[in-house]
């Protein structure tokens, strides 16, 4: 899988950063949007990664920056084939969170593609960190955009 030119790997820091970004397919979003929906129903609130997750990955909105259509935050942040097939075509969700305080480092990455990135960044060139537990979302304290895959145009939407 090919990379755009214009992803250059980000400075990594010692510190989390303020703010965490997830990003998932408008798949996924929209199962995760249904499941708030049905919180009326006694259903739990959807978690920041998969129900069965007990880790889960998230970048910095700085390491997004460069990203102009859906495809290139699942490249840029190196996700599998499959979740990057899955945002060409349905587009994809990014949500905006107060960075978990507890139980956040950086992880210690796997080579892809024949490249061993540095400790801290994908492959894609974005930071990354993983909280070692799967929070649930709150509605509050989060913000999420959608990007649109045809027209690579994005605003905000609100569960």
């Amino acid at each position: 899988m090919s990379y755009p030119s214009y992803f250059t790997d980000m400075p990594v820091s010692g510190t989390n950063p303020p703010l965490a970004t997830r990003v998932v397919s408008g798949i996924v979003w929209d199962l995760m949007y249904r499941q708030w929906q049905d919180r009326r129903k006694g259903v739990p609130p959807p978690r920041l990664g998969p129900p069965s997750a007990q880790q889960v990955f998230f970048t910095d909105p700085q390491s997004l920056a460069v990203c102009t259509r859906s495809e290139d935050f699942g490249l840029r942040l190196s996700l599998a084939t499959n979740d990057v097939q899955d945002i060409r075509s349905s587009g994809c969700a990014l949500i905006f969170l107060s960075t978990p305080r507890d139980d956040v480092e950086r992880p210690q990455p796997k080579s892809a593609y024949g490249i061993t990135p540095t400790r801290g960044r994908t492959v894609g060139g974005a930071r990354e960190w993983i909280v070692k537990t799967n929070p649930p979302l709150d509605l509050d304290t989060m913000e999420v955009f959608f990007v649109n895959p045809s027209s690579g145009r994005w605003g905000p939407i609100s569960p």
